[in-house]
């Protein structure tokens, strides 16, 4: 599996998919290719942008589309993807985040 994000698109995710090897070596993997939204809009341009919008433009730029988008359930599902998207809860509602729980 690859995971895409989360984090600033335009810092964290954008950056190594600009490398043409990376993002080639991504395209030839069979590893299913998933984005991870950020549960917080980002504050800054692409912040504006729709997420299909964004994965559109990454594509543009790299050639990379991821097969899935995880999508926090505390949001509106987006639209106009060209891939599934996985909707769950990203957020415990006080912390910001799931905290995995020591079992026994």
């Amino acid at each position: 599996m690859i995971i895409l994000g989360p984090g600033s698109f335009m810092t964290s995710v954008l950056p190594a998919l600009l490398i043409p090897e990376f993002a080639q070596a991504v395209n030839q993997s069979k590893a299913l290719k998933v984005f991870v939204a950020n549960i917080n809009q980002e504050a800054s341009s692409v912040g504006r942008m729709s997420v299909s919008e964004t994965l559109d433009w990454m594509f543009q730029m790299t050639a990379v589309y991821p097969d899935v988008v995880l999508w926090p359930q505390e949001h509106q599902a987006p639209e106009g993807l060209r891939c599934d998207t996985l909707v769950a809860p990203l957020s415990d509602g006080s912390k910001g985040f799931i905290t995995s729980k020591p079992s026994g």
